[in-house]
């Protein structure tokens, strides 16, 4: 299958799409061939935006003026509010034309760009986030920037007009003083974390110190981490989840335990259609930012699947299968096998969350009196659970009592599929689907849909999920297809267009995809997708660790190198989804240990030597390295299964595996069927002999160099 990842009919904030390209478009700018949603909302304001390009910065050198950069994303509510009141004001656009080269970046398209500059911008503010609004030289070094400024003086921010006019007006008559101080904000980059001091740090030291740090952060009150606003942070629960399998630590059993309970019960999860919102705004998790992102209901849902069996917990089994229900309705696009990135939280501009809120009004118009009444038992309607500045607006939260009684359950049939509260709950979806839908954009970017592949294989080895198993292999096989070049690796964006912005390729897909590749081989036993993985972690080597810097970089030195893209740059710590960083890490180790070849082990050792010292005072933040040095400090355990998946007597195999205690247990899955035996480990030749003969299935476990005989039944397995 060939395709095409431009989405089309995409609702903007207050308009469609194709009803703004209706328009005479007499402010056109040099945006018209812009491909990213958040880009094509701003084809028709009357700033004379560039997309990222050389021409812009040459342009602000022919004109000696300083650059305006924007960077921001379709979900973003606050872009938006900037686009309105500043962007589409036409005396604020003449300002920027006449002072400014303007140039508007899609964070998701871009996140080489974004990662840099809001690094720098958070350093020297204190705050990052979208829209990121950065004053930049000619050269693209930044000497100012913020985030969201509001056209007059308010929030304790200047107005947007008088905060161009002096940054233009100092750049002209001050401009050796600005350059000098460019160059000094532009070593934020170059020391991107401070060094211990320690020339090399014990993989065990950096776990003590993470588990330290959650225990200190951990909310016992509200579970997660810190006060508001609070995100997921979905490395350090499945950093927790490792660690508690192996030491069975209570402290890290109600971190983990109490966190996602309450995450769950909250406003910051759907409970309507599943999937969560980006963070919630309060300790409590009442009232989220409403957009909804691949990013964290993909980590979330491995989070939630591999608690789910672990504590055999009912409520994460649900969550984690009403996860798995928005990623499949709503962000999957049914035509390509592909998913999209991310779904607006706003109808227009006004709107604040409406689509997934409820007014006390609308819900005795839905329901009947008996109804509310059961609702308001398990549900807070309080002004607890009010959205401020919402105009009376609820959103669903379990209440405190409720919260306690699930806590206190030891084993039950979850209260929200019980009746008649379930009826109640379909009832409200049912009406509220009649509503105007948030907008979904709809590119498809490779590292996003790698998550979303392996989450759905985490989620479908959990539960015996055929059809999460059967949409995962589809997304791989489709974006094998699109997507892969043997000689450059993985592309950003999947799409027929071959045009120097759509060769883009970053580490995080890379990594994404390889990580994809190992899970699609795990439950498969495609010997291809082994193969794939091998060739992705050579051109990562390659192309990203043997440049001459030291631990590496995001981009390839291919690409556009203007501004702060002409410094090396990798994110260490989880921002709070996962680092790259880690994540290779760990997906190094993996292959190293799947094929036996030790050059991947040993690129994984160097790695972690490199930065170590570099995160070992970044406590939580650094869980995703943890992970890595976890995985790298565990005995080999494997499992080699050989028989065919639809036999029954596999799936008992199967099920013992994932309930297993040992969180980095290898999968050798062999089809009887395969002929190739390269990357085939000995063990797994001698089963598949041993099959040949028997024509029964078999499963050997082996941990470290000490293997158990093989078995042909389940209970004689043990882990």
């Amino acid at each position: 299958m060939r395709i095409n990842g431009q989405g089309t009919n995409l609702l903007f904030p207050g308009l469609l799409l194709n009803k703004a390209l209706e328009r005479e478009p007499v402010n056109l700018n040099h945006l018209k061939d812009a491909k990213s949603a958040y880009l094509q909302m701003a084809i028709h304001q009357p700033v004379q935006w560039y997309p990222w390009c050389e021409e812009a910065f040459n342009q602000a050198r022919i004109q000696e003026k300083p650059v305006l950069l924007d960077v921001g994303a379709s979900w973003c509510h606050w872009c938006h509010v900037m686009d309105r009141e500043s962007y589409e004001n036409p005396e604020i656009a003449s300002l920027i034309n006449q002072l400014f080269i303007a140039i508007k970046v899609d964070r998701d398209e871009r996140p080489d760009i974004d990662s840099r500059y809001q690094q720098v911008v958070s350093h020297l503010t204190g705050n990052g986030g979208w829209p990121l609004t950065g004053f930049l030289t000619s050269e693209g070094n930044l000497f100012y920037g913020g985030t969201y400024f509001p056209p007059e003086t308010r929030y304790g921010r200047p107005g947007f007009p008088e905060l161009l006019k002096q940054v233009a007006f100092e750049y002209r008559h001050n401009r050796d003083k600005i350059l000098q101080q460019s160059l000094k904000i532009k070593e934020l980059l170059r020391v991107q974390i401070p060094e211990t001091g320690e020339d090399s740090v014990p993989p065990a030291l950096l776990l003590g110190k993470i588990i330290k740090s959650i225990k200190q952060a951990f909310d016992d009150k509200n579970g997660g981490i810190g006060r508001a606003p609070k995100f997921f942070h979905p490395s350090a629960i499945l950093f927790a989840l490792n660690q508690y399998q192996q030491t069975h630590d209570p402290e890290l059993e109600s971190y983990i335990r109490s966190t996602l309970t309450r995450m769950a019960l909250g406003g910051v999860f759907d409970h309507l259609e599943g999937g969560f919102h980006r963070y919630s705004v309060d300790e409590r998790w009442t009232v989220p930012h409403f957009e909804k992102m691949v990013v964290d209901n993909s980590e979330l849902l491995i989070c939630y699947s591999r608690a789910a069996v672990i504590f055999k917990d009912p409520l994460f089994e649900r969550t984690s299968r009403l996860i798995k229900k928005y990623l499949v309705e709503s962000l999957h696009d049914s035509s390509t096998g592909c998913f999209y990135s991310s779904q607006n939280a706003d109808i227009s501009l006004e709107d604040d969350g409406s689509y997934y809120t409820w007014t006390l009004e609308e819900l005795h118009q839905v329901l009947e009196p008996g109804e509310v009444r059961v609702l308001t038992q398990w549900f807070d309607l309080s002004s607890q659970s009010l959205v401020q500045g919402a105009e009376g607006r609820h959103v669903l939260v379990v209440s405190e009592p409720g919260i306690q009684w699930v806590q206190s359950e030891s084993t039950n049939t979850f209260f929200l599929d019980r009746l008649p509260l379930k009826d109640i709950l379909q009832k409200l979806s049912l009406s509220r689907k009649k509503r105007q839908l948030p907008s979904v954009d709809e590119s498809l970017y490779v590292n996003l849909n790698g998550m979303v592949i392996r989450a759905l294989i985490v989620y479908g080895m959990s539960w015996s999920d055929k059809n999460s198993l059967a949409i995962a292999g589809n997304a791989l096989d489709t974006i094998i297809e699109n997507a892969w070049d043997p000689q450059k690796g993985w592309p950003h964006r999947i799409t027929l267009d071959t045009s120097p912005e759509n060769m883009l390729r970053f580490l995080d897909d890379q990594v994404q995809m390889l990580l994809a590749l190992l899970a699609g081989y795990e439950v498969s036993g495609n010997i291809s997708y082994l193969k794939s993985a091998q060739a992705t972690a050579d051109i990562i080597i390659r192309d990203y660790y043997l440049n001459g810097d030291k631990g590496g970089t995001d981009v390839p030195m291919e690409n556009s190198r203007e501004g702060y893209l002409l410094v090396s740059h990798i994110s260490l710590l989880d921002t709070p989804s996962s680092s790259s960083a880690g994540l290779c890490i760990q997906a190094l180790i993996q292959l190293g240990d799947i094929t036996g070849n030790s050059v991947y082990r040993n690129y994984a050792r160097e790695l972690l030597n490199c930065y170590l010292p570099r995160v070992a005072n970044a406590g939580l933040f650094a869980s995703a390295m943890g992970i890595a040095a976890d995985r790298y400090l565990a005995p080999l355990t494997k499992l080699t299964l050989v028989g065919r998946s639809e036999e029954p007597v596999f799936r008992l195999f199967m099920d013992k595996a994932i309930s297993s205690p040992y969180p980095f247990l290898l999968l050798e899955y062999i089809h009887p069927d395969r002929t190739d035996l390269s990357l085939m480990s000995p063990s797994g030749k001698s089963l598949l002999e041993l099959y040949n003969r028997n024509q029964r299935p078999l499963a050997q476990f082996c941990r470290e160099s000490r293997c158990q005989p093989p078995v042909d039944t389940p209970e004689g397995l043990v882990l």
